[in-house]
C-alpha cells in the first residue's frame, strides 16, 4: 500500500510537470482565429487579437494589443475598447468537450468608450445582443451564444464618455479599476469601481453595489443599488470626475459615503459629503462645508426633488427642499431654503471666497435666520423672502433686530452690479456709529441738548422703509426712523457697490425735546430749522458720503419749499407736510412761539417767508455758520 501511494504520488508530480511545460510545447497561436472568433461571437462586435500564450492553472489565454470594435450603429471612428494585455480565462468543463467557453475577461490598462445615444441608449448595451458572425437559422435555433461572464476585470483604466443626448463634449477618465462579477442575460450582477487619483493622501474613490437584470430596452430602468465612497479626495483632482466649471479655483478634501438606489428609473440617494480644508480662489475659509442630502432623481424626467437636506457651512446649517429640473437649459431651480442663527462672518467669508467682493471695511458680524425660495436658473436663481439679522454688526451699522423682506431678480455675474429687486427693512434697537445725527442737527440749527447721549452716534430705535433696487443702486421713497435725535424721514439712493449716499432727509424733534434745546435762546433757527404748529422743530438737511461716514448739510431748497407752501412735518410723521407753519406755538408757551414772533415780527406766514428771502446773504451766512458750529458757541469736533 505504501508503495503504491508512492508510485501514484510520483506519477502526479510527472503528470503536472507535463501539464506545467505543455503551454511552452503547444503554439497556441494555432487556435487565434478560432478563440477570436468565439469572442466576436459573444460580443457580437469585430474583435482583433495580437500575439496569444497559454497557462494551465487555470485555462487561460493572454493576448497582446486586444481590440473590440464598436457598434456600426454609434460610428464614433474609435473602437469600443482597446487594451495592452488581454487574460482570457476559460471554463475547464467545455474545454475537454473541446469546446471554448470564456468564463473571464481582464484587461490591463484598456481604453474604453462610452457613448451616450440621441435616443438615450449606451453603445454598450448592445454588446451580446447580435452575433455579425452567426446567421439567421443559428439565432431562431437558439443557438446563439449571449455574452456570459463571471468575471470582468479592469486595472488601471481610463474610460471616456461622449454624451450626444446632452450634446456633452468627449470626457475623458483615468485611473480607474473595476470588478463586475456574475454577469449574464436576465440575471443580478454585482459590481465593485474604484479609482485611485493622483496627489497626496489616500485620493480613493470606490463605488460597490449589486443590480440588474439590465433592461435592454430602457438601460436607466434598470434595477441598481450602490454605495459610493469618497476618502480624502482632493477636489481638483476631482475635476475631471465632476466636469464643473463652478468649482473652478477651489480646493478641498473631500470625505463621505453616499447611498443610491434605482428603481424603474427613479434613483433615492441619502449620504454625507464633507470638504475639509477648503480654499476658494486663494481665500481659505478656515471652517468645512458639509451636505447631508436626501434627494430623489427620476432620470427620465430629469427631475431632482430635494427633501430634509441639510448643507452646514461651518456652525450654520441650512435645509433645503424643493426641486431641480435638468432637462431645461439651464437647469432650473425651484427650492426652499431656511437657516437659524447663522453666523454672518462665516456666509460672508464664503460669498468672499467666491468672488462676491463687499465694499472695503465692510465687517459684517452677528447672526442670521433665513426663510428664502430660490426660483430659476440654479446658477443665478430670484431670491424672495425674509431675512433676520441680531446682534448685526457693519461698518456703519449696528443693529439689536434686523428684519428685511426681499424679492430679488436673478443676479448677474457681478452680484453687487447687478443687484436687482426690492427690499423693505425693519430695524429696531441699532446705530449709526459713522456719525451723531442731533450733534450734526444742533451744529446746523445753533442748539444744545438734543440728546444726552454724546457717544458719537445716532441711536435708532426703529427703522422702516422700501429700497428699490436697480443694478446695485437703491432707491428710498419712504425711509423712516426714530432716533436719539428726533424722527427722520428720507429719500434718495445709496450704493450697495461703493456705499455711496445722496438724500434729502427731514429731522423733527419731539415738542419736549424743542423746548429743551433752548427756546428764545436758539441763535439762527429761522435760518437753518423751523417750527411746526405743534411746537416741534423742523430741519430739512441733504445726506452724503457714505455709509459709514455721512455727511450732512442744511437743505435750504428744501425748506424755502416749505415756507413758501406753508406746510411742515410732524414728530410722528416726518414724511408728510401737514398745515400750520409759521404761526405762534399756542398761548403763553413762549419758547419757540417767542422766537417765531420776534423773528418774524408777528407777521403772517408769507410776510415772514417774504422776510426771509430778501436777506439771502444773512441766510447764506447763517448757513455757514451752521456747518462749522457746534452745540452753542463751541467749535465741532474734527
Amino acid at each position: 500500500m505504501k508503495k503504491l501511494l508512492i508510485v501514484l504520488g510520483s506519477l502526479l508530480v510527472v503528470v503536472v510537470a507535463l501539464l506545467a511545460l505543455l503551454p511552452s510545447l503547444l503554439n497556441v497561436n494555432r487556435y487565434h482565429d478560432r478563440i477570436q472568433s468565439e469572442l466576436q461571437a459573444h460580443l457580437g462586435r469585430q474583435v482583433e487579437l495580437g500575439q496569444m500564450s497559454l497557462g494551465m492553472f487555470p485555462p487561460a489565454f493572454k493576448v497582446q494589443n486586444a481590440v473590440i470594435g464598436e457598434d456600426p450603429k454609434y460610428n464614433s471612428g474609435r473602437p469600443f475598447a482597446q487594451t495592452a494585455e488581454l487574460d482570457i480565462r476559460l471554463k475547464l468543463r467545455p474545454l475537454l468537450r473541446r469546446d471554448i467557453e470564456v468564463e473571464s475577461l481582464r484587461m490591463v490598462h484598456p481604453q474604453v468608450e462610452l457613448i451616450h445615444a440621441e435616443d438615450g441608449a449606451w453603445n454598450f448595451s448592445t454588446i451580446g445582443t447580435h452575433n455579425t458572425q452567426q446567421t439567421k437559422e443559428e439565432q431562431a435555433s437558439g443557438q446563439a451564444k449571449p455574452l456570459q461572464l463571471d468575471r470582468f476585470q479592469i486595472d488601471d483604466g481610463a474610460v471616456a464618455v461622449t454624451d450626444l443626448e446632452t450634446h456633452q463634449p468627449r470626457m475623458e477618465y483615468s485611473h480607474i479599476d473595476l470588478l463586475l462579477r456574475d454577469y449574464a442575460p436576465g440575471k443580478p450582477f454585482e459590481i465593485s469601481l474604484s479609482t485611485h487619483l493622483p496627489g497626496g493622501g489616500k485620493q480613493v474613490v470606490k463605488l460597490d453595489g449589486h443590480g440588474g437584470p439590465i433592461d435592454d430596452a430602457t438601460l436607466i430602468s434598470t434595477p441598481f443599488e450602490a454605495t459610493l465612497q469618497l476618502d480624502q479626495v482632493a477636489l481638483s483632482s476631482a475635476q475631471q470626475y465632476l466636469n464643473s466649471q463652478a468649482l473652478a479655483g477651489t480646493e478641498a478634501d473631500i470625505s463621505g459615503s453616499i447611498k443610491f438606489k434605482n428603481d424603474a428609473g427613479k434613483v433615492s440617494t441619502s449620504g454625507t459629503v464633507r470638504m475639509d480644508n477648503v480654499v476658494a480662489h486663494g481665500h481659505r475659509l478656515g471652517y468645512p462645508i458639509e451636505l447631508n442630502c436626501n434627494a430623489n432623481d427620476d432620470l427620465k424626467a430629469e427631475v431632482i426633488q430635494v427633501s430634509n437636506t441639510q448643507l452646514k457651512i461651518g456652525t450654520a446649517p441650512f435645509g433645503i427642499n424643493g426641486t431641480i429640473n435638468g432637462k431645461t437649459t439651464p437647469p432650473l431651480a425651484d427650492l426652499k431654503l431656511n437657516t437659524q442663527n447663522a453666523s454672518i462672518a462665516e456666509l460672508v467669508k464664503l460669498a468672499e471666497a467666491f468672488g462676491v467682493a463687499l465694499s472695503p471695511g465692510m465687517n459684517p458680524s452677528g447672526s442670521l435666520s433665513a426663510d428664502l425660495t430660490a426660483r430659476g436658473p440654479l446658477a443665478g436663481p430670484a431670491v424672495s423672502g425674509t431675512i433676520r439679522a441680531a446682534q448685526l454688526k457693519v461698518s456703519g451699522v449696528v443693529a439689536n433686530a434686523l428684519q428685511i423682506n426681499l424679492n430679488m431678480a436673478p443676479p448677474g455675474t457681478d452680484l453687487l452690479k447687478t443687484l436687482t429687486g426690492r427690499i423693505t427693512l425693519n430695524l429696531n434697537d441699532g446705530k449709526l456709529t459713522g456719525v451723531d445725527m442731533a450733534q450734526q442737527l444742533g451744529a446746523i440749527g445753533k442748539f444744545t441738548g438734543a440728546s444726552k447721549i454724546g457717544d458719537g452716534a445716532t441711536h435708532i430705535s426703529e427703522l422702516t422703509g422700501t429700497f428699490d433696487i436697480k443694478d446695485g443702486r437703491a432707491t428710498t421713497n419712504d425711509l423712516k426712523a426714530l432716533t436719539d435725535a428726533g424722527t427722520i424721514a428720507a429719500v434718495g439712493t445709496a450704493s450697495l457697490v461703493d456705499q455711496g449716499l445722496n438724500m434729502q432727509a427731514t429731522a423733527v424733534l419731539s415738542k419736549s425735546s424743542s423746548q429743551q434745546v433752548g427756546g428764545t435762546a436758539i441763535g439762527g433757527l429761522m435760518n437753518t430749522a423751523m417750527a411746526n404748529k405743534n411746537g416741534e422743530i423742523v430741519i430739512p438737511v441733504l445726506v452724503t458720503g457714505t455709509i459709514p461716514a455721512p455727511k450732512v448739510a442744511p437743505d435750504m431748497q428744501a425748506m424755502a419749499k416749505m415756507r413758501m407752501s406753508n406746510l411742515l412735518p410732524s414728530f410722528s410723521n416726518p414724511g408728510q407736510l401737514t398745515q400750520g407753519v409759521l404761526g405762534k406755538l399756542g398761548g403763553s408757551g413762549g419758547g419757540l412761539g417767542g422766537v417765531l414772533g420776534a423773528l418774524s415780527g408777528d407777521k403772517a406766514p408769507g410776510a415772514a417767508a417774504s422776510n426771509q428771502q430778501q436777506n439771502n446773504g444773512n441766510t447764506a451766512q447763517d448757513t455757514v455758520n451752521g456747518l462749522v458750529g457746534l452745540f452753542g458757541k463751541k467749535n465741532p469736533k474734527k
